[in-house]
């Protein structure tokens, strides 16, 4: 790719007589890491970034393109701001290369980098720099690589001795023109002064107004703010009140509970109209044990809980041992129920709903659905047949 820049290069370093140190392997690995940085930090439209590695400042035409700006740090780095520049970025986000270890333990090391979304491909120049011998990435050609990092050094060193040459010319120029100059500038600082007090009584105008201006704004900003303290009091009394309807609505739960047992206690251990029957109930986990204990004490019947929320939940496999399924309406979600429904259909499984989430509602659904049975089979019928 380089191959005949290179070649143009070495002999203008030859022709100019301008010598050129082609570092050590440590450089020519800073290059590698340089270049695949750059090259991630462009793609990621990073400009600061890049302007800081090329020293802070860049002309207008490097600065148009993240691209052109990452090439722009490439060809500057054999300058020492900038290769400085690039040992501090991949000290900061690849401390991990600058371990000494096997290369079986950086392996390793990169697999975590690559993991916390870093450029690992990057940190295997850093350890190679450090004397640790890691595989180069997959894809990376070696030898277009040296050839880059040679043109850039070659094109830094005819900068240089081009640069101090035209510095020469430009002083002898200065020595000729630097009076001319002196009077011109003179010239336009006297036009600079006279517009200046020109414009003195505007800017004083111009203050005021700004003066008002800011009132105004500060007057606007402490308007607002109120406006903000009311809005932020009536959210805090809106939680307030919450709080206060769910410690009612616990204190419900507390006696729905007690009530519950006390019925159970009361019942004893009578066999119920299910009793041997197993029931499935979809619904809401803060009431698991209120939905066991009611259809237990109330029917005899062994309650299966599933939460109605849960995708998780395993419902499918719990219904084919049951034999009834009841569904609170007002707690779950439609992609566990309907398919609930379906698959007990299918199964021939009767399917009842509960008109809330409460122990009592799953109760006077399953009463509804004996009487139901027991009124068009009549009273010797079984209301609950076993499944085969």
């Amino acid at each position: 790719m380089f191959t005949e820049e290179l070649e143009r290069l070495r002999k203008d370093c030859e022709t100019f007589g301008v010598p050129v140190d082609l570092g050590t392997e440590e450089d020519f690995y800073w290059f590698c890491f340089a270049a695949f940085a750059v090259c991630g930090l462009a793609l990621a439209d990073q400009k600061d970034i890049l302007l800081r590695l090329a020293g802070g400042w860049a002309p207008e035409k490097a600065r148009r393109s993240a691209d052109r700006l990452g090439t722009y740090v490439l060809n500057r780095f054999p300058r020492p701001e900038v290769r400085k520049a690039v040992q501090i970025l991949a000290e900061i986000n690849l401390p991990e290369a600058f371990t000494r270890c096997s290369p079986e333990e950086a392996e390793a090391l990169l697999e975590r980098i690559d993991r916390s979304n870093r450029d690992a491909d990057a940190a295997r120049f850093v350890f190679r720099a450090n004397g640790v011998p890691v595989a180069f990435p997959e894809g990376f050609i070696e030898e277009e690589f040296r050839a880059y990092y040679e043109t850039c050094l070659r094109r830094h060193a005819l900068r240089k001795c081009r640069a101090y040459t035209e510095s020469r010319l430009r002083d002898a120029e200065m020595l000729v023109t630097g009076r001319i100059a002196e009077i011109r500038s003179l010239e336009k600082e006297r036009a600079r002064l006279e517009k200046k007090l020109a414009r003195a009584s505007e800017a004083l105008k111009n203050k005021a107004r700004e003066a008002r201006e800011q009132r105004r704004a500060a007057a606007e900003a402490l308007r607002r703010s109120e406006e903000t303290e009311l809005f932020y009091r009536s959210q805090l009394e809106e939680l307030r009140r919450s709080l206060e309807r769910l410690s009612r609505e616990n204190e419900a739960l507390r006696r729905e509970n007690s009530a519950l047992r006390e019925q159970l206690a009361l019942r004893g251990a009578s066999p119920g109209p299910l009793a041997g029957r197993r029931v499935l109930v979809a619904g809401d986990p803060r009431r698991k044990e209120a939905y066991r204990e009611t259809l237990a004490g109330s029917f005899g019947a062994e309650a299966v809980f599933v939460d109605a929320a849960e995708p998780d939940s395993g419902y499918l496999d719990l219904l084919k041992s049951a034999d009834l399924v009841v569904i609170t309406a007002a707690y779950g979600r439609h992609k566990i129920t309907t398919p609930l429904r379906e698959e007990a259909r299918k199964l021939g499984i009767p399917v009842l709903t509960a008109s809330s989430s409460g122990a009592g509602s799953v109760l006077a659904a399953v009463r509804s659905y004996l009487a139901a049975r027991e009124k068009e089979r009549g009273p010797a019928c079984d209301v609950c047949p076993a499944k085969s």
